[in-house]
C-alpha cells in the first residue's frame, strides 16, 4: 500500500470515528458537565495511546535489531526532541481543551448533534483560508472540494431551518479553535512521533479539563450512571 493511499484511508477512518462520536457527546451532555466529559475521554485516550506507543516502540526495536540499525538517539537529539514535544503538547493540548469544551457546551445549550457536526466541520474552510495567510500554497481544485464538502455536510447534518442560537455560536467558536489546533499540529508534527504528540496533547487537555471540572462543575457520583447507560443505548431505539 502506497503512502498516499494509506494516509487517505487513515483520514477516512478518523472522520468516521470523529463523526459517530457526536451522538455519544449529545447523549452525555444531558447528564454530565462539558469539562467532566472531556477530562474522562482525554484520560481514556491517554491510556490507549500509552499502550499503543509501547507496542509500536517494541515493533520498531525488533525491526531495528533484525536490520542492524541504530536504535538510540544521541543525548542532544533526545533533549531537542523532548523540548519540541513539550512545547507542542502544551500548545496543541491547550487549544484542544478549549475547542472540546466549547463543542460540548454547545451541545449542552441546545445544539443538536447534526448541526454541531456541520458547524464544527467548517474548519474544512477555515484551515485553508488561514493557511493562505501563513503563505501555504493551496491548489485551485482544493476549493472546489471544500465547496462540495460544505454543501454535502449541510445536506447530511442540518434539517429544517438553520438559525444560530447561543449553543450554535459556541460551536462556531469551537470550529475556530479546532482550526488553530490543526494548524499547530501541522507546524509541530514534522520531527515528532504521532503517538507521542497525540498522547502529550491529550494529557495537557485532560489536565486542563480536570482542573476546570473541579473548579466550575458540581461532581455527583449519581450523574455518571445515567450518562453511561444512555451512551450504551441507541437514541433511535429509545425513540421507538
Amino acid at each position: 500500500m502506497n503512502k498516499k493511499l494509506k494516509s487517505s484511508l487513515l483520514a477516512l477512518l478518523a472522520a468516521l470515528i470523529w463523526g459517530t462520536a457526536f451522538v455519544a457527546q449529545d447523549v452525555c451532555s444531558d447528564s454530565i458537565g462539558a469539562m467532566t466529559f472531556n477530562a474522562l475521554r482525554f484520560f481514556v485516550a491517554v491510556v490507549f495511546l500509552l499502550i499503543t506507543g509501547a507496542v509500536l516502540r517494541a515493533v520498531r526495536r525488533s525491526k531495528a535489531n533484525r536490520l542492524g540499525l541504530p536504535q538510540e538517539k544521541t543525548p542532544e537529539e533526545k533533549r531537542a526532541y523532548r523540548r519540541r514535544l513539550i512545547v507542542a503538547s502544551l500548545l496543541c493540548g491547550s487549544v484542544l481543551a478549549l475547542a472540546s469544551v466549547l463543542q460540548q457546551a454547545g451541545l449542552q445549550f441546545g445544539t443538536d448533534s447534526g448541526k454541531a457536526g456541520f458547524i464544527t466541520a467548517l474548519y474544512v474552510v477555515l484551515v485553508p483560508i488561514c493557511g493562505l495567510f501563513l503563505k501555504k500554497r493551496v491548489p485551485a481544485i482544493f476549493w472546489l472540494g471544500v465547496a462540495l464538502a460544505v454543501a454535502g455536510l449541510y445536506l447530511l447534518c442540518v434539517s429544517g431551518s438553520f438559525t444560530l442560537a447561543f449553543g450554535d455560536l459556541l460551536t462556531l467558536f469551537c470550529a475556530v479553535a479546532f482550526t488553530a489546533q490543526i494548524l499547530l499540529i501541522d507546524r509541530f508534527s514534522p520531527g515528532l512521533d504521532s503517538v507521542d504528540l497525540c498522547c502529550g496533547q491529550f494529557i495537557v487537555a485532560g489536565v486542563i479539563s480536570a482542573v476546570g471540572m473541579f473548579l466550575f462543575e458540581k461532581l455527583r457520583s449519581a450523574q455518571y450512571s445515567p450518562a453511561l447507560c444512555r451512551c450504551s443505548t441507541s437514541p433511535y431505539s429509545r425513540a421507538e
